[in-house]
């Protein structure tokens, strides 16, 4: 099935508050303070298709798992293979879907249950990080090798991670489960010392292509959500984009682009040259949530339901 950018369109304007304003509000990091993903929870059913992205086209390569357990999360090594995590065994472990053999494999064993699988900057693709929670630690933050040649075992001292992102080799900026506010925090897991970026939820933290920035979606109390902009050089962060009112990830092309799904439909936004997101193409699958770009631009990994 083949799908055009070619000619998108508008969504149509979202009128609930000012862009102007939204855009003209930035916050720079100030104040220091030393169950299972969010995502998760109650879900079933979630499957993951593949596509090609091939210029201005979307095209459907296959439906990489299909029944009704838990397969989600889907995340690109370098070169290409994808991480992604399933129930399949039981508890939630990672597994590897290798694009060329179009073999899965189990990558992970233990008893505790294990999300966000992502690639640890620096180690060539050979290693990743899991949201790892048993009856010792809660959500902490651990490192595992994709070959298993090595032990797993805990990156820092951390609890209540629920979603984040590498900020270069030893930083990570997550969401942490803090009571009685959620806060956004940056780690450094040498010390395993922290500081609030922002007190509130946030989901969906990726980092921006080829700058040394991250985003990630605020949600906020009045309800209404925003792609941030998180500069790792001047710690300051800076709204990119509006979100649809049930929006709940994104993800980056190469190009500079956002996409997101709502419901079946794909869009797309490029900061400081679009107004509104566009329309892309209406995909064969219910519900889109999760959605991730490849490294090399070609392939993008999309989450639905049954």
């Amino acid at each position: 099935m083949l799908y055009s950018l070619a000619s998108p369109q508008a969504l149509g304007p979202m009128n609930r508050f000012s862009l102007l304003l939204a855009l003209a509000f930035t916050i720079v990091v100030v104040g220091c303070q030393s169950s299972s993903d969010p995502e998760s929870s109650g879900a079933s059913g979630s499957d993951i298709w593949l596509f090609e992205l091939d210029g201005g086209d979307v095209e459907l390569l296959e439906r990489l798992t299909d029944r009704e357990g838990y397969d989600n999360q889907p995340m690109f090594l370098d070169d290409g293979r994808l991480l992604f995590v399933s129930d399949r065994a039981g508890r939630a472990n990672i597994h590897l879907y290798d694009i060329e053999s179009d073999d899965i494999s189990q990558l992970t064993f233990t008893d505790a249950d294990k999300y966000s699988p992502t690639p640890i900057p620096g180690t060539g693709g050979r290693e990743f990080s899991v949201v790892h929670t048993d009856s010792i630690a809660q959500q902490g933050l651990w490192r595992y090798s994709v070959d298993g040649s090595t032990e797993p075992g805990p990156i820092a001292d951390v609890d209540w991670v629920a979603y984040y992102t590498w900020v270069g080799q030893d930083k990570v900026l997550f969401w942490r489960l803090t009571q009685p506010i959620p806060t956004v925090q940056l780690l450094d897991t040498i010390t395993s010392s922290s500081q609030t970026i922002v007190e509130d939820s946030a989901f969906s933290f990726k980092q921006v292509p080829g700058e040394e920035a991250s985003s990630y979606l605020a949600r906020w109390a009045d309800d209404h959500a925003e792609i941030w902009n998180y500069d790792w050089n001047t710690g300051v962060s800076t709204v990119m984009a509006l979100v649809f009112e049930d929006g709940s990830d994104f993800t980056w092309t190469l190009d500079g682009r956002l996409l997101m799904m709502q419901g079946s439909e794909l869009y797309s936004f490029k900061p400081d040259a679009s107004d509104e997101w566009e329309r892309v193409a209406k995909l064969r699958l219910k519900n889109g949530s999760r959605l991730v770009v490849s490294p090399n631009g070609r392939l993008l990994a999309v989450v639905g339901n049954h």
